[in-house]
């Protein structure tokens, strides 16, 4: 007797993500976790928060309109400039885009770090599990997809480096 076991589908058609992470396994796992999200996954991959700044500006001036469903940065990477750095700037130029910080760091020591005076992006301490990530995944991809269905504009993810 054959048994026909229920595959669901991805809940993602295709997703763009960024990833800023200088731990190679831990990028791979995390790669690994947004193709079961979605199976047609583009993933850039940086390991500075300096190197993601100069891709974003380089990807934006080649298109108007926001590159990525999801990005995902490491606190603590190569360089001068940290994931909370990139966080910052990203609150300027992609305002629509989620950003998933990344670190070791306890709780209390994040929220002491990020600044009381800054709204805390969302934050998930490492170690985690592969289910504890596809959740924070999936549940940042849904609300940046609900939030573009319900504005439909182009114009709040764009951003003129001229000014």
């Amino acid at each position: 007797m054959e048994t026909n076991f229920y595959q669901p589908k991805p809940p993602f058609k295709k997703v763009r993500a960024l990833l800023l992470e200088d731990d190679i396994e831990l990028s791979t796992v995390m790669e690994q976790v947004l193709k079961t999200l979605a199976p047609n996954l583009a993933l850039d991959w940086v390991t500075s928060a300096e190197e993601a700044l100069s891709h974003l500006k380089k990807t934006l001036a080649r298109q108007a309109t926001n590159p990525y469903q999801l990005i995902i940065a490491d606190i603590f990477l190569e360089g001068d400039s940290t994931g909370i750095d990139f966080w910052r700037s990203c609150q300027e130029i992609l305002p629509a885009t989620p950003v998933l910080l990344t670190s070791a760091l306890s709780l209390d020591r994040f929220f002491a770090t990020v600044g009381k005076q800054s709204i805390s992006p969302p934050y998930l301490q490492k170690p985690f599990t592969p289910t504890e990530c596809k959740q924070a995944f999936e549940t940042l991809l849904r609300t940046q997809a609900q939030w573009k269905r319900k504005w439909n504009s182009k114009a709040s993810d764009s951003f003129n480096w001229e000014n």
